[in-house]
């Protein structure tokens, strides 16, 4: 098998950075003023605040002596801080996040200093605790290091032999656990233009024509259309299908392979239609090409938890001798 392991238009991009500033104004006013600790003032620069936010959602790194995105006493919310603490797909999805992580920072912070104002850190089980915490961040920080050392020289790479080999030995292990749809979608922006696509449909036009025909017909509905063509390549669970409405779910779980729904009006001016390629039950055994992810994911972690237990006893090794 041999097989190993765009852009947005500038006015979208500033229209959806400045929703992120305004939620996250917003957010900041909240925390704001529910902050009523006697403890130092909140002070966030709120220009810097949104300049910062900006830069981070749009992939800027950070600038030397950059300003702080918030105090709080004699604590620091750096930019760096808040873009480590983030894990998103999209900057939609990094709107919420930031505004949460905002405000879990405020109200943690504010404890944290008053807490300090009355000596909690001085406690000798807050000590120990703390001491706890260190020990494991710092050998989990080590263990990430020494894996990323093996990666980069290539100790963890997988070849499609050590995939069949897998493949052939775990058959019992490479079955569907719930049932998977590979599903064909076509979205239109009109009844008359959708019903022009459910014709190509039925007369099994080739995917291609298929396409190109949707995106013809609704230019700016064909990021969704070519994102559905992508998905349709692929068998996947219902939940990894982000079907519209509780309505497409119940259509899609009456199909046979080869049926095709009527229209459904998803909301305004966007119309689709479904046909099921291929439907694949619980219990099912899968192919070498279905389990290939599968498997890469199954032998890389053996080889993490493998090589983690060599660190180990290297370590104590290492120590017991005195080295």
């Amino acid at each position: 098998m041999g097989r190993s392991a765009s852009s947005k238009k500038p006015d979208s991009s500033i229209r959806r950075s400045t929703q992120v500033c305004v939620l996250l104004c917003i957010t900041y006013s909240n925390c704001h003023d529910q902050m009523t600790l006697p403890c130092c003032p909140v002070s966030v620069k709120l220009v810097t605040f949104l300049a910062s936010m900006m830069l981070i959602f749009s992939g800027c790194s950070s600038a030397p002596n950059e300003p702080p995105v918030a105090t709080l006493g004699k604590s620091v919310l750096t930019r760096d801080e808040l873009r480590y603490s983030l894990s998103y797909q999209n900057r939609e999805d990094s709107i919420t996040q930031a505004a949460m992580y905002l405000e879990d920072w405020l109200i943690t912070t504010a404890l944290y200093e008053k807490a300090l104002q009355e000596g909690q850190d001085k406690d000798t089980l807050t000590q120990l605790l703390i001491e706890k915490s260190r020990r494991k961040i710092v050998a989990s920080r080590y263990v990430a290091r020494k894996l990323q050392e093996e990666i980069a020289a290539g100790k963890f790479r997988i070849d499609s032999s050590e995939v069949q080999a897998f493949y052939y030995a775990n058959p019992q292990l490479l079955k569907f656990r719930e049932p998977h749809y590979r599903l064909l979608r076509l979205y239109a922006p009109s009844q008359d233009a959708i019903l022009t696509l459910r014709q190509k449909l039925a007369a099994n036009a080739p995917e291609s024509e298929l396409l190109a025909l949707a995106q013809s017909l609704s230019p700016k509905l064909a990021q969704m259309n070519d994102v559905a063509f992508q998905l349709a390549k692929t068998a996947r669970p219902l939940w990894q299908l982000h079907l519209e409405s509780e309505a497409l779910v119940q259509l899609l779980e009456r199909m046979r392979p080869k049926d095709i729904t009527p229209i459904v009006k998803v909301r305004d001016s966007v119309f689709v239609v479904m046909r099921l390629e291929e439907k694949l039950e619980s219990g099912t055994t899968m192919t070498l090409e279905q389990a290939y992810p599968e498997i890469i994911e199954c032998l890389r972690r053996q080889k993490e938890k493998s090589f983690f237990r060599h660190l180990v006893n290297l370590s104590k090794s290492s120590l017991e001798s005195g080295k």
